[in-house]
């Protein structure tokens, strides 16, 4: 199994990549893969739109149940807050949990869906949920935090650092999904070194595929975004593979130097 210097070392010796031929496997990928990309925001949209309308449902509870205050009473918010019983806050706080984690761990299952699918290994419908057991589940769940950690401040500082931490973060959930028995501290140091060590290249593959996907989906709609909104992950796969790869695809010459 790689370990984090070995990783760290693919990453510095890595070659340079080219952008037209990250785009042209993306492509060629995907023709593959749009099934399951479509099952992702179908799988995503049930999560969400049940939960988001529970959540208004909950605010539109506590509003009607305050009618009778005045609106400008300056008490009202108090009278709000006060309206929420504990069961309604622990069952929006698990609203949120689901909106936050059950899109990552499906994200985290249709990257590991793409490898299989670029190797042609078997796929089935069970493969989504492999994320939702316990111990991934809950690596999920510190992965988020450490997200919020970084992006929290990076917001208060006028969201310029955002341009630059999106890039590293968009290489956390591969480095989950393939390296399952890595700590989550070391996905972060091995995506903030491939994220700046590839920021230029991956920036502009995903703002290009972005542009692309949302053209299509003003011509088309918004019907095209829902076929091609999981095309925005495989640019990110391409560089994941030629840049750090995958152990139990690796040649007997990649594996020399690393531990049994």
């Amino acid at each position: 199994m790689p370990t984090l210097e070995n990783l760290t070392a693919r990453i510095q010796e890595a070659k340079q990549l080219d952008f037209g031929d990250i785009l042209s496997e993306s492509l060629a990928l995907f023709k593959k893969t749009w099934v399951q990309g479509l099952l992702l925001q179908v799988l995503t949209g049930a999560v969400f739109i049940p939960v988001v309308l529970l959540m208004y449902l909950f605010f539109f509870g506590i509003i009607i149940g305050q009618l009778g205050n005045d609106y400008t009473d300056p008490n009202f918010v108090r009278g709000l807050l006060a309206g929420a019983s504990v069961l309604g806050v622990l069952c929006f706080g698990i609203g949120v949990f689901l909106l936050l984690v059950a899109p990552t761990a499906l994200t985290a299952a249709y990257f590991r869906i793409m490898k299989k699918l670029d190797y042609n290994e078997d796929v089935g419908f069970s493969d989504f949920f492999y994320f939702f057991k316990g111990r991934n589940l809950l690596k999920i769940t510190t992965l988020l935090l450490y997200a919020f950690c970084v992006i929290i401040p990076c917001c208060l500082l006028c969201f310029i650092p955002v341009i630059y931490v999106i890039v590293p973060l968009s290489y956390t959930i591969l480095f989950l999904a393939y390296n399952e028995d890595m700590d989550v501290r070391s996905v972060f140091k091995l995506s903030f070194k491939l994220g700046h060590e590839k920021w230029g290249l991956t920036f502009v593959l995903l703002i290009a595929t972005y542009l692309g996907i949302y053209a299509i989906a003003m011509f088309s709609c918004g019907i095209g975004q829902l076929f091609l909104q999981a095309f925005m992950y495989h640019p990110v796969y391409f560089v994941y593979k030629h840049v750090v790869g995958f152990h139990d695809k690796a040649t007997e010459i990649d594996l020399i130097g690393e531990p049994l």
